[in-house]
């Protein structure tokens, strides 16, 4: 049945700016929210390290990951009497907890935890299966690389390598608009921190505020692609600069000018949100069991307001979940946030962005202070915007990186003790002495490496990077 306008609005209230899930506070009563993690890699041969291909070996050695384990093998690869094996990988359920596997369109792997009670079971779930499946990959000698994008690959010689019509659609409409968005789809790789709105309306609607206006301090403080297509580019995160232009209608900031954000209840986040997802252009809709792209292009709205009222062949409640699915701003709201401005991190400094940011929202004495900090600098967002991509090097954006890590470290000693280890909070330590305390960020480091060497770092010195921490 075709959906109204109505509808949509309703829809992004309801379920995407949802407050935290139902029976968490009744179970845990005393804790601020639940935590989970999503990472991302490149795999590549531990012999040539040239990245390995889906066709190439990837995919062998995931469907040998799955034998033997019957949560994986009912899911993946298997269809549902779970003995014949598909084309493509569908998510994988990993264990009895819910957390999932599953391959970007590039051969990227992502590892993602379920929504666990605090930061700690998270960590731990994260570090577990990365732990198996780096196991189980060296048995096929392929390894994986943690880096904020492809140091040497370029989009054509990466390929679309996982291509259900699906992907296929997303690479056609992004070549359509230029390149950035199928450098997404290919190179890059991302850290995602998963937090939930709270309890009330007042907390999710700063929560959100202070996410969103330090989204750019944190692609500064972890920015980690300095290197692409084999060259050093003018950025430290040449990743955060490729989703600047990957869609403008599906990417970016909502709700304007940050004035306006920390005034703002969940009705109005709500409502910007909801517009930004009706403005957005249709990717692709499903016409005989096959996602096929729309013809004429057109967005959202049109789609319901033009085609669905005259015709009544308009997006039905499944088209309009997969168009929320399809939008990528930076906080994403799916229910909970999804924070989206993070590089990918070597393995040695994987719990800190959770740490730091876990501290910095849950906390509600450091929420606060944020979020004045954050008013207090909304002068600068200009100036934020245009900076941001080179890492710390502005005093600015690295005097506010400074404060979010501190204050986002003060903040998760003072949550339960759940939320941080003796270990997690001694890596985030060592992070911010390393780099946030000397205005530099992990591109400095790699920039640095590459003066030494003469050349830009490739796959090759990145695995080997990782391997030495």
């Amino acid at each position: 049945m075709t959906i109204t306008k109505d509808q949509v609005w309703k829809y992004v209230h309801e379920e995407l700016f949802q407050l935290q899930p139902e029976g968490y506070s009744e179970e845990f009563p005393n804790w601020p929210g639940t935590v989970g993690i999503e990472l991302e890699a490149i795999p590549v041969d531990l012999s040539t390290y040239q990245r390995v291909s889906f066709s190439g070996g990837l995919r062998e050695a995931l469907v040998r990951f799955s034998l033997g384990n019957q949560y994986r093998q009912s899911s993946g690869f298997y269809n549902a009497n779970g003995k014949q094996p598909q084309q493509f990988m569908s998510p994988m359920q990993l264990d009895a907890d819910g957390n999932n596997m599953s391959l970007e369109p590039g051969g990227q792997l992502e590892v993602s935890t379920r929504p666990f009670p605090c930061l700690v079971e998270a960590g731990n779930a994260l570090s577990k299966e990365q732990k198996a499946i780096s196991r189980h990959l060296k048995e096929s000698n392929i390894g994986l690389v943690f880096a904020g994008i492809d140091p040497e690959n370029s989009v054509p010689a990466i390929g679309l390598q996982i291509a259900k019509d699906r992907y296929e659609c997303m690479n056609s409409h992004f070549q359509d608009i230029g390149e950035f968005g199928q450098r997404m789809m290919r190179q890059t790789c991302t850290i995602q921190v998963n937090l939930d709105f709270g309890r009330c309306e007042k907390i999710m609607s700063k929560r959100y505020a202070v996410a969103q206006f330090f989204s750019p301090i944190l692609t500064a403080m972890f920015a980690n692609s300095p290197f692409v297509d084999g060259k050093q580019t003018p950025y430290k995160s040449f990743r955060g600069r490729v989703w600047l232009d990957v869609d403008s209608s599906r990417c970016g900031f909502v709700g304007g000018e940050p004035e306006s954000w920390f005034k703002a209840d969940r009705n109005a986040w709500s409502d910007v949100y909801a517009q930004k997802l009706w403005d957005s252009s249709v990717v692709m809709q499903q016409k005989q069991n096959s996602w096929q792209r729309p013809q004429p292009a057109r967005s959202f709205g049109e789609w319901v307001s033009d085609i669905g009222s005259k015709t009544g062949n308009g997006p039905d409640i499944d088209a309009l979940k997969l168009q929320a699915s399809l939008l990528f701003p930076e906080v994403r709201a799916k229910g909970f946030m999804e924070l989206r401005s993070i590089d990918a991190q070597l393995q040695k400094w994987q719990t800190v962005p959770g740490t730091i940011m876990t501290g910095a929202l849950y906390n509600e004495e450091a929420l606060d202070e944020l979020s004045a900090l954050a008013l207090g600098k909304c002068s600068v967002w200009k100036q934020i915007k245009e900076g941001y991509l080179a890492g710390l090097e502005s005093s600015e954006i690295a005097g506010l990186a400074n404060k979010l890590f501190q204050i986002g470290l003060a903040g998760v000693q003072r949550l339960p003790d759940c939320y941080y280890s003796k270990e997690s909070l001694e890596t985030a330590q060592g992070f911010y002495e390393s780099f946030t305390e000397r205005n530099l960020c992990p591109a400095d480091q790699l920039i640095g490496i590459a003066r030494e060497k003469g050349a830009p770092l490739n796959l090759k010195d990145l695995h080997k990077l990782g391997r030495k921490q």
